[in-house]
């Protein structure tokens, strides 16, 4: 029975949410489903009678009265009724502007307030959440202007470098005229700072989305079944964690590499063959037609070895987070409720598991956008990828800063502008994230 008590307190707030949202066929149904489980509600009585005809008002009210004689809620509420049907004796339905003021009268009046109006109001009450959406929509900003902001030179091949000199050794110009953040190399500082946001925002959401969900989806499916599944699981966990993201970058760079030289060999040998016999080609076409193309060295000869590392080396904190939250929910017993129901396990996993376990990785997912940004950028400062536009551009002003006759103060263009902004980008969405448990926390609403 007390399984029952808890899936009833969970239709109790389906109606609450569908009485707000002004649903009110919705409120009387989940009502009545949680009267069933649970005779004893007191809100759900009040929600009927807040949606019901004056003669059924009256009788709710009245259930209410007997199950606590002191609610002031329906003392108030059946007083209003009576004087209504007094006033109109011929009166059969409730108008809504009637219903309204008895739901005013039942002090229902925070359901009335939209999810809008409480997510602003939330978001007003703390300077940090101003300060995380500000950096978030100046990001997203810069993203989307940069065509405008920074027109690209180069319509077929990347935009993230714009060359301002032609000569053959070029050397760091100061800010001023057609470079108002001046240049590295023949590279122009204003140009990449700008179409860097858009790179770098792509590559986080891409990033950070895909592993969320790899991770999500491995950890709910180990704990939610369990048995040899999630000893599989968990232990290729431990093996990927103790394998160092570097390396991998390391090997799939390599790789890629390999590839692509083995792939220019090829077609030198094919080339050479097909200059030999005019039927070559029609020849090869024929005799492999059958034969399925390897997408997995398409995908590693044509995909960033970042990218691909990271995606690899980093979905085992999702699924730590996502295993450690289904087992206790499932744990629960208006889990155990829907189970007696006979709810299927894709009902369980998607209505009752999943929306009660995944705000930690939401939380996580947010901040890995600019822990991502951050760590391709190390590595293509360090030299082991070359993904990043912003650490390119670093990497090739260092000796300009740090080599023999470096100067950091006089060059500042080089380094200041691109490192404030990777900062920027890094600590806003650290930010967003915190705001974000914030906000998700049932605590704080």
């Amino acid at each position: 029975m007390n399984s029952f008590k808890h899936y009833s307190e969970k239709l109790l707030q389906m109606s609450r949410q569908a009485l707000s949202e002004k649903r009110i066929g919705d409120a009387r149904r989940f009502a009545k489903k949680a009267l069933i489980l649970n005779h004893s509600l007191e809100e759900a009585w009040l929600i009927l009678a807040a949606t019901s005809t004056p003669g059924k008002s009256i009788s709710y009210l009245q259930k209410v009265l007997k199950i606590n004689p002191g609610n002031a809620k329906a003392e108030k509420g059946l007083a209003w009724v009576k004087a209504q049907l007094k006033d109109q004796p011929g009166k059969v339905a409730i108008l809504p502007s009637i219903r309204a003021e008895v739901i005013a009268s039942l002090n229902q009046s925070e359901n009335h307030k939209t999810k809008g109006m409480v997510f602003l109001r939330r978001i007003s009450s703390r300077w940090q959440s101003i300060l995380a959406l500000t950096g978030v929509l100046l990001i997203i900003f810069f993203a989307i202007a940069a065509p405008l902001l920074a027109p690209a030179v180069n319509p077929v091949g990347p935009h993230w470098f714009k060359v301002v000199c032609e000569r053959l050794n070029c050397i760091p110009e100061p800010p001023g005229g057609a470079s108002p953040l001046g240049t590295v190399k023949e590279f122009d500082v204003y140009h990449t700072l700008v179409w860097g946001v858009r790179q770098s925002l792509i590559f986080g959401l891409l990033t950070a989305s895909i592993t969320a969900f790899i991770g999500i989806v491995l950890g709910l499916v180990s704990a939610y079944f369990g048995g040899w599944l999630d000893r599989l699981i968990m232990r290729m966990c431990d093996a990927f964690f103790a394998f160092p993201i570097v390396a991998g970058v390391a090997l799939f760079a390599q790789l890629s590499v390999q590839l692509a030289v083995s792939n220019q060999s090829q077609r030198s040998i094919l080339m050479t063959a097909a200059n030999k016999d005019p039927n070559f080609f029609l020849n090869l076409v024929t005799s492999t037609a059958d034969k399925v193309p390897n997408f997995f060295l398409n995908i590693v000869m044509n995909t960033d070895p970042i990218l691909i590392a990271l995606i690899l080396f980093s979905w085992m904190g999702y699924t730590r987070i996502i295993h450690s939250q289904v087992l206790q929910i499932k744990k629960e017993e208006y889990v155990k409720a829907a189970r007696a129901c006979g709810a299927s396990h894709y009902r369980i996993i998607f209505k009752h598991i999943l929306p009660n376990s995944i705000t930690p990785a939401i939380v996580m997912a947010t901040r890995d956008i600019g822990r991502m940004v951050v760590i391709q950028s190390s590595l293509t400062f360090i030299g082991v990828g070359s993904s990043s536009a912003w650490a390119t551009l670093l990497n090739l002003g260092k000796n300009w800063i740090i080599g023999p006759g470096g100067n950091l103060l006089t060059r500042w263009w080089i380094y200041l502008p691109i490192t404030l902004a990777l900062v920027f980008f890094g600590v806003t969405w650290g930010i967003v994230g915190d705001e974000l448990n914030h906000w998700m926390n049932p605590k704080n609403t």
